[in-house]
């Protein structure tokens, strides 16, 4: 277990030298830090609780509207990268006549074929491709439109790009 040393302000002013003991301490305080040792600040549980779903808007992943009148088949027609990991909210704001595919990794994880504001709530993991495909119902329904797509959390610790 790496010890927290206790760093003064002054001794890191720009006209002090740089000795071993302050290099010593970059290298092990956030490790001491970490492991919770005697005298390191502590590490609130908060913040280490993964994000949730919520109403807070993290990522605008598409903002405007898309023609999918005639499309038969589905079309990605937005995508983000998660960075942080938690629960992310993917909605759909607006759709007419659109069926909805939410995708985590190109697995199918809700298919939502109302019209309106629609979302669906995904357990993610750093890196997984989060995205919205979308066909018109039956391919031929006039119009068939889908708007703005965006990731929502319960914070915005939550990451999405």
């Amino acid at each position: 277990m790496a010890d927290w040393t206790d760093q003064s302000t002054d001794s890191l002013l720009p006209s002090e030298p740089w000795t071993s003991a302050k290099a010593l301490a970059v290298f092990e305080n956030p490790v001491a830090l970490a492991e919770g040792a005697t005298g390191a600040p502590r590490i609130a549980t908060i913040a280490m609780t993964p994000p949730a779903a919520g109403s807070t808007t993290i990522a605008r992943l598409r903002t405007d509207t898309q023609n999918l009148q005639g499309e038969t088949s589905y079309q990605k027609i937005a995508r983000g990268s998660v960075i942080v990991a938690g629960v992310v909210r993917l909605v759909a704001v607006e759709s007419v006549n659109v069926d909805k595919d939410f995708r985590k990794n190109n697995i199918s994880q809700s298919v939502i074929s109302t019209d309106g504001l629609q979302f669906a709530d995904m357990t993610v993991a750093i890196g997984d491709e989060i995205s919205v495909w979308a066909k018109a119902f039956n391919g031929t329904v006039t119009p068939a439109t889908i708007g703005e797509i965006r990731a929502e959390s319960n914070t915005l610790n939550m990451a999405v790009a």
